[in-house]
């Protein structure tokens, strides 16, 4: 009861595990629906299973999300873990800085497995790790922007979770409309033939529909899981992906405003003992 209680009172653990819960919660509820709507395409050809078949079917399938979704969610520990205004004193900061730059260079520059790779992987190379170097030396050589530019990227963080999360039922629908299975060695296939497999799907399915619905899912995430957190403020409000930027903002002012008093009580503290040994000095004397 006590280490639940130091998790709930933890504003960096709560914030961490309600991101989660929110994740897992999408993942679970569109992998279900997914596994539903699979029943009646076409491609199904066996579905005289048992009560317990089906339930086998259905746990196991959410079990599998929920393990995929949970070590998905590393990207957001290191993102978390990383968000603090050490990496950017020196010299720590002009060191991460320069390597920064110089993968840049190798990646743009010197042949490397992107380039054996072809294709857009090169240019997708070269264009993140650019962004990877300009926005840390921003963040580096400019401190005032460095707060709103870290709370964008949580946001746009969970936003690329929930457009991957439904993306990826998108693609295991038409993988599955065409073959009548799920994911397997001909969708590494996918991969290697990248241009002649997007030509096929711009083709054969409307891509640009679909391609709304993800966006309007990821934007209607902003509301998704109504939590109002006691650590945040004292008035509820909603709590969507999208906001959980906010709440990082908060959670920083909180821990700065809470080491204020402490620091003040030990100075006030500290001036008493030297008053008082002063005062018992002079009655000595």
């Amino acid at each position: 009861m006590d280490t639940l209680r130091n998790i709930r009172n933890n504003p960096s653990i709560a914030l961490f595990l309600r991101i989660w819960f929110k994740l897992a919660a999408l993942t679970l509820g569109v992998g279900t629906l997914l596994r539903i709507v699979l029943l009646f395409n076409p491609q199904t050809v066996d579905t005289g299973f048992s009560l317990g078949g089906w339930m086998q079917i259905f746990l196991l399938g959410a079990l599998n999300d929920l393990c995929v979704i949970t070590i998905a969610y590393i990207f957001v520990w290191l993102f978390m873990l990383l968000a603090t205004e050490a990496k950017y004193r020196r010299p720590a900061g002009y060191i991460i800085f320069g390597h920064l730059v110089g993968l840049f260079c190798y990646t743009t520059f010197a042949h490397n497995i992107l380039h054996e790779y072809g294709s857009v992987a090169p240019l997708a190379g070269s264009i993140l790790t650019a962004l990877l170097a300009a926005v840390f030396g921003i963040k580096l050589f400019f401190k005032r922007v460095r707060r709103p530019m870290t709370l964008f990227g949580f946001g746009l963080l969970l936003s690329i979770y929930v457009c991957v999360i439904v993306f990826n039922v998108i693609s295991e629908y038409i993988f599955w409309d065409e073959f009548g299975v799920r994911y397997n060695f001909i969708a590494v296939d996918y991969l290697i033939y990248t241009n002649e497999v997007i030509g096929n799907i711009m083709e054969s399915y409307p891509i640009i529909p679909l391609v709304g619905i993800m966006l309007a899912i990821t934007a209607a995430s902003r509301d998704m899981g109504a939590v109002p957190p006691r650590y945040t403020s004292n008035r509820p409000y909603g709590g969507g992906l999208a906001l959980e930027s906010r709440r990082l903002a908060r959670l920083s002012r909180r821990s700065r405003r809470s080491l204020r008093p402490a620091c003040l009580q030990h100075a006030l503290a500290a001036d008493a003992q030297r008053l008082s040994q002063r005062v018992a000095g002079q009655r000595s004397v």
